[in-house]
């Protein structure tokens, strides 16, 4: 029983958080001292609720949360043994992040993971190079 964003906003006792979410009390007031779940509205001494509409955007929360993520390319810096890297592989490395920024720069895309790649592995080239200078 999920509410549209147009409705007006309703309260939820218990019994109904407990049906739209599935889950028990005990858990419900868990989470909810933990942050993890709204909070209720005190409605009188001993009487609470919730927003419907906060009940709605928790479970589409985790619906959204739940979807598998975007496959990720894996990051040659991180699956490469840097400690091993002797200084022709480590201009070999060089090279090839000079090549991907150049084919970057002719396709004038460069998207955001790529530059934190880019980034890294400057980084851990230089600490490697630090490294067999003995610096």
């Amino acid at each position: 029983m999920m509410g549209s964003t147009t409705s007006k906003p309703a309260f939820l006792r218990m019994p109904q958080v407990q049906d739209q979410t599935g889950l028990k009390k005990t858990y419900i007031y868990h989470l909810v001292s933990t942050g993890q779940f709204p909070a209720p509205i005190k409605l009188g001494k001993r009487a609470v609720a919730w927003l419907s509409e906060d009940i709605d955007n928790w479970i589409k929360e985790r619906i959204t949360n739940s979807q598998p993520p975007e496959p990720v390319t894996p990051n040659p810096v991180e699956t490469a043994p840097l400690s091993f890297l002797d200084k022709r592989e480590l201009k070999d490395i060089a090279d090839e992040l000079n090549r991907i920024r150049s084919e970057a720069k002719n396709a004038a895309t460069l998207c955001e993971q790529d530059l934190y790649w880019i980034a890294e592995a400057e980084f851990q080239i230089f600490r490697i190079a630090k490294n067999i200078a003995g610096e």
